[in-house]
C-alpha cells in the first residue's frame, strides 16, 4: 500500500461510486484498488503518469524518496 493522488480538478475522486469525503477515507479507497484498477482510472482521465508511494510493476520515470512517477502507456 501507499499514498496515491489524482490531481485532475475536474475529477470527483476518480473512484466509481465515490464523491468527496475526507482525505483519509479517500486515501483508503485508493489504497484498496489493484494496479489494474488504478491504471484504468488513469487512462480514463487520459493521465500520462501516476504519482504514488505504492510500488507498481510499471516503468518508473522519476523517483524522489519514496515517491515514484510511473508512466501510463496507451
Amino acid at each position: 500500500g501507499g499514498t496515491r493522488y489524482f490531481t485532475d480538478g475536474h475529477a470527483t475522486g476518480g473512484i466509481p461510486g465515490r464523491r468527496g469525503g475526507d482525505l483519509e477515507s479517500l486515501r483508503g479507497a485508493y489504497n484498496a484498488l489493484s494496479q489494474r484498477q488504478i491504471v484504468a482510472i488513469a487512462r480514463r482521465y487520459r493521465a500520462s503518469c501516476i504519482v504514488a508511494t505504492t510500488g507498481y510493476r510499471l516503468r518508473v520515470v522519476h523517483r524522489a524518496g519514496d515517491v515514484r512517477v510511473y508512466a501510463v502507456s496507451g
